[in-house]
């Protein structure tokens, strides 16, 4: 347990939610109804916001502003762990040509249904576009690219860019300004871990203040055992919870059923994950830990503790 005390000399407690992980820039593009230039229905709208890890703060933010439970009372802040460099949002907005697409993702909304009046639609995401190209080099952001919001003339003003020397320089993660007032000792830390570099990038998750009385979501986008984010998460495995995707245990060749009764694809799970030995180093590392919960798709989910 931790023995840190406030100047009164009083034990200090976990509070808060620190939220951190794979961030990146969501441009919504809403569908127009003016076709033509003298129309004035309302045209086309592109929405720029911070999304991976800073979208899922917002939506924890709002589950526990909407939640009654007292068991949430400690954790009730969500602090993003890194928030956009200013007017990095603005120029991606304005279709400034030297952002980095790499690290943005697109989507268009479209008022839905089609068979009921205007007036009862609603907005839904009809067609997830993907994310941006990657650079020429194959690089996802050179030096002094536009995902520290730096200007990239030659009148940039010094020390805008990124100067991390890590192989994965350039990521949002490790470039974008820390939040101001972080939780030092939060109650829990959710990490958002989309595949886009933040496991195998230490800038990233090495300040992260994991208290021995600090609970740990981990959502990740494929298996995180064989990586050096898990080599320090596995130091806390006691208070560690993994979110993956059975689609994902699929690729590790574990047999588990597609399409029979759930009870089947429940039982076949089980089985895989305690006896397939082609798996089951890598499974076992994730049945370890507190908890391992298990998606399938947005239909179901099965809990290991």
């Amino acid at each position: 347990m931790s023995n840190e005390l406030n100047q009164q000399g009083e034990k200090v407690s976990p509070k808060g939610t620190l939220v951190s992980g794979d961030f990146i820039i969501d441009q919504h593009i809403y569908e127009g109804g003016r076709k033509h230039y003298a129309d004035r229905t309302p045209g086309v709208l592109v929405k720029v916001e911070t999304g991976g890890a800073g979208k899922l703060a917002d939506l924890l933010k709002e589950l526990f502003r909407q939640s009654k439970s007292t068991e949430l009372d400690a954790a009730r802040e969500v602090v993003p762990s890194r928030i956009p460099p200013p007017n990095l949002l603005n120029r991606a907005a304005t279709g400034n040509v030297a952002t980095s697409l790499a690290h943005h993702a697109y989507a268009f909304w479209r008022p839905q249904p089609n068979s009921v009046a205007r007036d009862k639609q609603k907005w839904l995401c009809t067609e997830a576009m993907g994310f941006g190209a990657l650079h020429p080099e194959g690089n996802s952001s050179p030096a002094g690219d536009v995902v520290t919001g730096a200007n990239t003339d030659s009148e940039s003003p010094a020390g805008e860019t990124c100067t991390t020397t890590n192989r994965q320089a350039g990521m949002p993660c490790a470039c974008w300004p820390e939040t101001p007032n972080r939780p030092a000792k939060p109650k829990l830390v959710v990490i958002s871990e989309g595949g886009m570099g933040f496991r195998e990038t230490p800038e990233c998750w090495n300040d992260l203040p994991l208290d021995t009385e600090t609970q740990v979501i981990l959502k990740v986008a494929s298996i995180p055992t064989k990586s050096m984010l898990w080599e320090k998460l596995a130091l806390h495995k006691e208070n560690l919870t993994v979110i993956i995707a059975a689609a994902e245990l699929r690729k590790l060749d574990a047999r588990i059923s597609s399409g029979l009764t759930w009870e089947e694809t429940f039982q076949d799970f089980l089985r895989e994950i305690d006896g397939n030995a082609s798996v089951h180093g890598r499974l076992s590392a994730l049945k370890n830990c507190r908890n391992l919960i298990v998606a399938f798709d947005s239909e179901a989910a099965v809990a290991v503790r």
